[in-house]
């Protein structure tokens, strides 16, 4: 309590307060210009069939025709939907984005659980959700060019290779536009919090131990017994005045 009640104290004096609150401003100010920007670009697709079905015919009936096997499934445009992101997470394809480990871009690719308008519309599409985040606002418009490119070659090289008539494919349909890139403040606005709560508590903690050390230093300086060197080595000698002779009395 008598801590808290010095740290009051101490923001009223006007020596301490006021510099401590331009400390807290300052590195606040600091943190936030040296924070590093992020920003942020989104899109999202849907799985579509084609207008003629999932066969072709090839012949007049009963005669079989021709089918997509990617909508053999149940569900089909959930399931290829479902094989396109698990595709999409596969280092190999990160790689061909520009996108490393612990790199400082970051593609994300699902259903659009993350993004609440898609969620609202209906959890049962089949939605393909992209977002890109990265430090450059360039390199995240030419990472979500990289991805959105890459999930139509995919879906488009996957049906060729089981055999799908071009009539048959599914599309891939643009449902939300590519958004520009946006920054995003969240860690910068942090980062200046830390160092407006950094500067203020150095303050404050430089301000006490200024003042416990004050008291320490003055007891220490009234406690020190004065300096009698000079007056052991030479003692103090006492002079006495010598005796007057006794006057004679007046009377003869």
């Amino acid at each position: 309590m008598r801590f808290w009640t010095t740290l009051l104290g101490l923001a009223g004096n006007k020596l301490v307060g006021p510099p401590v609150v331009l400390a807290a401003v300052g590195l606040a100010l600091a943190a936030y210009l040296i924070v590093p920007a992020r920003y942020l670009s989104t899109a999202s697709m849907v799985l579509t069939i084609s207008a003629t079905g999932g066969t072709q015919e090839i012949g007049p009936a009963p005669e079989p025709g021709l089918t997509n096997p990617l909508l053999q499934f149940s569900d089909a445009l959930r399931t290829t939907a479902g094989v396109l992101i698990l595709s999409m997470r596969d280092d190999r394809v990160a790689r061909e984005l520009g996108v490393t480990e612990g790199g400082p871009t970051e593609v994300v690719v699902n259903d659009g659980r993350t993004d609440p308008d898609l969620l609202k519309a209906g959890s049962t599409g089949p939605f393909l959700h992209i977002e890109v985040e990265g430090a450059s606002a360039a390199t995240v418009r030419d990472v979500m060019a990289k991805a959105r490119l890459r999930l139509r070659t995919l879906l488009k090289d996957w049906q060729t290779s089981l055999g799908a008539p071009p009539i048959t494919h599914i599309g891939l349909l643009d449902v939300r536009p590519v958004t520009a890139p946006q920054p995003l403040l969240t860690n910068k606005v942090m980062g200046a919090a830390g160092g407006g709560v950094l500067g203020a508590l150095a303050g404050a903690a430089a301000a006490y131990a200024m003042l416990r050390l004050r008291p320490e230093r003055r007891s220490a300086a009234d406690a020190e017994p004065p300096d009698v060197t000079d007056t052991q080595a030479f003692p103090a000698v006492k002079h006495e005045e010598p005796s007057k002779p006794d006057e004679p009395d007046g009377d003869p």
